[in-house]
């Protein structure tokens, strides 16, 4: 059994708290910066306790992992403060705002003994793990090329964070880390990157296309928060190809032959919303002590945020809380 803390109220902290029912996990606390929203997941969820001080929920003793729902700008030093308060941390993307943050967290969880996680659903997901298995068994070929994108307008939405340096905002460290964790995971990491980047007048990025160079193998993503595109990915092989439409949630992937007929259809439907999945992993670690998770491990994290790093260089891109 792991009590949770969940850090935020927004939409992101209700899947989590509806996933957590397909699990062994309890919901012990919430803390928002507002007592109202904080109350009111009790009233939905059954939370046992409400702040509205995110410190005192770090500080309560019957909360043994933390969920931090906050913005991007937020995570460090929330996850710093967890760690030093002796919480276990399951921490949703983007995990920090750049990899020497993230190296400086590691250092300390390494030191404490505890369990930290960045919440990428996408790697636990059912059946991203059944095609990275189809792939590897060579039944699609070679891989020639991948194509994968995700955007939605955030015009119409009253959501400023998005666009705000102040927030971590921008198309890439919200929804570009998606397609660049798919590419990871099925081609490895890049030996080069190149993008073209958009901005909005607030100086973060709206929409980017990213090139990632491998031997032999075109790869092309897309990021944007000027259309509503959904989120899709395409692997061509030297046999056949797929399609995993709601690639970062999925729940079913399709393989055309040479025909563009579809041969196979792999297909495992959520139990609740699909955050179910990691949440179940974080509990399993914790009960085996575990400091990290096989399948994302710290590792993988900054990975990923190197990359990153490396494209917000090329923009001149720099978040204003980026001191470390």
């Amino acid at each position: 059994m792991v009590r949770f803390g969940v850090l935020g109220a927004g939409s992101i902290a209700h899947a989590f708290c509806k996933a957590i029912s397909a699990t062994d996990g309890i919901l012990q606390a919430v803390a928002s910066s507002s007592i109202e929203r904080a109350n009111a997941f009790v009233e939905e969820y059954g939370f046992v306790s409400a702040y509205d001080d995110y410190e005192a929920l770090m500080k309560d003793e019957d909360v043994d992992c933390v969920y931090i729902a906050t913005p991007h700008s937020f995570h460090y030093g929330q996850i710093i403060s967890c760690l030093e308060n002796g919480k276990h941390v399951l921490c949703e993307k983007s995990f920090t705002l750049n990899a020497r943050q993230a190296e400086s967290v590691f250092a300390l969880a390494k030191t404490k003994g505890l369990f930290v996680m960045e919440a990428m659903w996408t790697r636990f997901l059912p059946v991203i793990r059944e095609m990275q298995e189809f792939v590897a068994s060579g039944e699609l070929g070679q891989i020639t090329k991948l194509e994968s994108g995700f955007g939605f307008d955030v015009s119409p939405l009253s959501r400023p964070r998005l666009k705000e340096p102040e927030l971590g905002g921008g198309a890439l460290l919200d929804i570009g880390i998606y397609p660049i964790t798919l590419a990871n995971l099925f081609l490895g990491k890049p030996k080069g990157i190149r993008s073209k980047v958009e901005f909005f007048d607030t100086g973060v990025d709206a929409t980017e296309t990213i090139t990632y160079l491998y031997d032999d193998v075109e790869c092309t993503l897309l990021a944007t928060f000027e259309e509503n595109l959904g989120s899709y990915a395409w692997i061509y092989g030297t046999k056949y190809k797929a399609l995993i439409p709601f690639f970062h949630g999925a729940e079913e992937a399709f393989i055309y032959d040479e025909n563009s007929e579809i041969i196979n259809t792999i297909a495992t439907p959520h139990d609740v919303n699909g955050l179910e999945y990691e949440i179940r992993e974080v509990i399993s670690c914790i009960g085996e002590n575990r400091l990290e998770s096989p399948l994302m491990t710290w590792n993988d994290t900054i990975e990923i945020l190197q990359q990153m790093d490396e494209i917000r260089a090329s923009w001149n891109l720099v978040y204003p809380d980026e001191s470390e």
